[in-house]
């Protein structure tokens, strides 16, 4: 047999779990590297929809490093979110990237389709994507509907357009009592925001960032 046979990355890829769906998890460190080519988290691949429950992370944590592919949803906590969940007193130090064209980067969560909380969390990862990458933040990329509290972001973020040190797209969004002051720099200036990149619904309050290092 003559040629040579290659394997693609896998998908759905965690350092816990490749796939969850209701999961509650609660005092979890986790300082591995995830390689994916799609919905790749540093705790959970993809959070699968659900009917009723909502998947709950409390005090967990991730210190590694995710690596995607060109596709889309790599996260410190969360690769790709498709229902309600919460997320409270964790946070994100790794480092977040994708290669180019790869979309819905973000610090704790890539991409968002349920009913996002976070609370009391935070990233400090560097965040970042090459190319044509789109909805890159420091704490969730896409996102439908986003509730933050007491949520701040010190990591840089990079990307291509809908880029933010906070959100990156999001449909609906309040967010209160929260900053960021990491370094954003977007490629389309017109879609780059020191707290977010692009939005249709937004309720901020007490809510701030740092002119000075954010860019």
């Amino acid at each position: 047999m003559t040629g040579v046979q290659t394997c693609a990355l896998p998908i759905y890829v965690g350092s816990l779990i490749g796939v969850a769906n209701s999961a509650t998890l609660s005092g979890i460190y986790s300082n591995s590297t995830i390689n994916a080519n799609r919905f790749g988290g540093g705790i959970i691949g993809w959070n699968q929809t659900q009917t009723s429950s909502v998947t709950s992370l409390t005090n967990v944590h991730f210190s590694g490093a995710v690596v995607g592919s060109t596709t889309n949803g790599f996260a410190g906590l969360i690769g790709d979110n498709d229902a309600d969940a919460t997320i409270t007193t964790s946070s994100n130090t790794g480092s977040i990237s994708g290669d180019d064209g790869a979309d819905w980067l973000g610090g704790l969560v890539g991409d968002s389709d349920g009913v996002l909380t976070i609370t009391n969390s935070f990233n400090s990862g560097s965040i970042s994507t090459k190319g044509n990458g789109c909805c890159v933040a420091g704490i969730s990329g896409w996102n439908s509907t986003t509730h933050l509290t007491n949520v701040y972001n010190t990591g840089s973020v990079i990307g291509h357009d809908s880029v933010g040190g906070l959100l990156g797209y999001v449909e609906t969004a309040t967010i209160e009592d929260s900053y960021s002051s990491g370094a954003v720099t977007g490629t389309t200036a017109v879609d780059t925001g020191a707290l977010i990149g692009s939005w249709n619904n937004l309720t901020m309050t007490n809510t701030f960032w740092n002119t000075e290092t954010s860019g």
